[in-house]
C-alpha cells in the first residue's frame, strides 16, 4: 500500500501539471496577446480539458495520507521542533479539506475558461490568481510536506515554471508542423531560463542558510540513483534544448522543433521524479510501483490525447 501510494503520487503529480500548465499558458496569453497563443490555442485547450480526469486520478491519494505522511500520527515529543510545530496544519483532515477546496477552485476557473471561445484579460487574472494560490497550497501539502523539515518559498514557483514549460512543449508537439514557427522556440528558451533561474536560486538560498535540516533535502537526492536522474533531467530540461534552440535554423525547422519539444516533455517528467522521489525509501517494491504507475498514467494520457485529437482535429499522423 505504501509503495503503491508513493509511486502513484509521483506519476499523477506529473500528469496533473500538464493541464494546469496549459491553463496557465492560456491565461497568460489573455494578458499578453500574440499570434503564438492563437496557434497553440487548440492544443493547449485539449491539454487543459484533461484536468478533471487528472484530478479524479489524484483524489484517491486522500485515503493514503496516513502512509504518505506517517509523522502526522507520531508523538510530537519524538519529532524535531520544526516538524512538531506543523502537526496541526498538516493533520490529514485539514490536508484533505484544503485539497478539496483547491480542486473546487481549479475546476471552477477551468469550467469558465473552457466555456469561452476567447479568454478575456479579466478571466486571465482570475485564472492565474487561482492557479498560483492553489499551487501554493497544493505543493505545500503534497510535496513539501513529504519532508516536513524542509522549507522553501521558491518551491511552488519552481513547480509552476516546470508545469508551464512541460505543457508548452507538449502543445508544440501537438500543433501541426505547418504552423510551428520560430516564436515557439524563443518562448521555450524564455521558459527554460525561468526554470533554471528558480532552480538555481532555491539551491543557492538553501546552502547559503547552511541549515542541516534544509540542506538534507538535497543531500538525500545525490546518491548514485539521484545523481543519475538529476543529470538526465538537467540535460533534457535545460542544457540540450537550450543549446539546440539557439540556432535560428532549429527554431524555424518544424521537425527539429518537435524533437526538442519532446525532449523537454521527457525532462519535465524526469525533473518531477527527481524532486519527489527523494522523499521515499527506494526498494524493489517501490521501484516496481513507480514504474507501473508511470506506465499507467502515460498510457492513459496517450489514449486520451489520441481520442481527443482524432475526434476534434483528425488523425495524429499529420501532427
Amino acid at each position: 500500500m505504501t509503495a503503491l501510494a508513493q509511486g502513484w503520487l509521483v506519476a499523477v503529480a506529473a500528469a496533473l501539471g500538464l493541464p494546469l500548465g496549459a491553463l496557465a499558458v492560456l491565461w497568460m496569453h489573455a494578458l499578453t496577446g500574440g499570434r503564438w497563443g492563437f496557434v497553440l490555442g487548440p492544443a493547449l485547450r485539449w491539454l487543459a480539458a484533461l484536468l478533471p480526469v487528472a484530478l479524479v486520478a489524484f483524489l484517491p491519494l486522500l485515503l493514503a495520507l496516513p502512509v504518505l505522511m506517517p509523522f502526522a500520527s507520531a508523538d510530537p515529543a519524538t519529532l524535531p521542533k520544526t516538524v512538531a510545530a506543523k502537526l496541526n496544519y498538516l493533520a490529514p483532515g485539514w490536508v484533505a479539506l484544503r485539497t478539496l477546496l483547491v480542486v473546487a477552485a481549479w475546476l471552477a476557473v477551468w469550467w469558465r475558461t473552457m466555456r469561452c471561445a476567447t479568454v478575456s484579460p479579466r478571466l486571465g487574472v482570475v485564472g492565474l490568481s487561482g492557479y498560483v494560490g492553489g499551487l501554493l497550497v497544493f505543493t505545500t501539502d503534497w510535496m513539501l510536506a513529504l519532508e516536513p523539515t524542509y522549507v522553501s518559498t521558491t518551491y511552488p514557483l519552481l513547480v509552476g515554471s516546470a508545469q508551464l514549460l512541460g505543457a508548452f512543449a507538449l502543445a508544440v508537439v501537438l500543433t501541426p508542423a505547418s504552423e510551428r514557427d520560430g516564436d515557439f522556440g524563443l518562448l521555450l528558451i524564455s521558459a527554460i531560463l525561468t526554470w533554471v533561474y528558480l532552480a538555481f536560486m532555491q539551491w543557492l538560498i538553501t546552502f547559503m542558510g547552511n541549515l542541516p535540516w534544509e540542506t538534507g533535502w538535497y543531500l538525500r537526492r545525490v546518491d548514485a540513483v539521484g545523481v543519475a536522474v538529476l543529470v538526465v533531467s538537467a540535460l533534457l530540461l535545460a542544457v540540450v534544448p537550450f543549446l539546440a534552440l539557439l540556432p535560428g535554423a532549429n527554431r524555424k525547422h518544424p521537425r527539429r522543433l518537435r524533437v526538442i519539444a519532446w525532449m523537454l516533455v521527457a525532462g519535465y517528467v524526469t525533473e518531477n521524479l527527481w524532486r519527489l522521489d527523494g522523499a521515499f525509501e527506494r526498494d524493489a517494491t517501490y521501484a516496481v510501483a513507480l514504474v507501473l504507475a508511470h506506465a499507467v498514467v502515460a498510457g492513459g494520457l496517450v489514449v486520451l490525447l489520441r481520442w481527443r485529437t482524432e475526434r476534434w482535429w483528425g488523425a495524429m499522423g499529420h501532427v
